[in-house]
């Protein structure tokens, strides 16, 4: 059987670093509170120029190692969310496997 998958989702509206800084919290305060051996932390991530749509998942590990990441090339074509709905369904099947 498999257990129940609790999922976050956050889309910052703040600057890319002030949005780093709380993605870092956040993930101190879920590893202070949680068991590293019942937890996996992803983080994904799209963004998108003229040319590309750029999308990626890291898999975060203890001491915030980076246990797996992937990325892909949408093509230009691609809406953003339609992108950071594609990390969130890799990263789910990933976590699955």
């Amino acid at each position: 059987m498999t257990p129940p998958i609790s999922v976050f989702f956050f889309i910052s509206k703040n600057n890319n670093k002030k949005t780093a800084q709380k993605h870092l919290k956040l993930v101190e305060n879920l590893q202070e509170s949680l068991g590293w051996d019942l937890v996996d932390i992803y983080y994904t991530d799209s963004s998108k120029d003229k040319k590309s749509n750029a999308a990626i998942i890291y898999k975060i590990g203890e001491r915030n190692r980076i246990k797996y990441a992937t990325n892909w090339n949408l093509g230009p074509y691609i809406e953003i969310i339609d992108a950071e709905l594609y990390t969130v369904y890799k990263a789910l099947k990933h976590l699955k496997q």
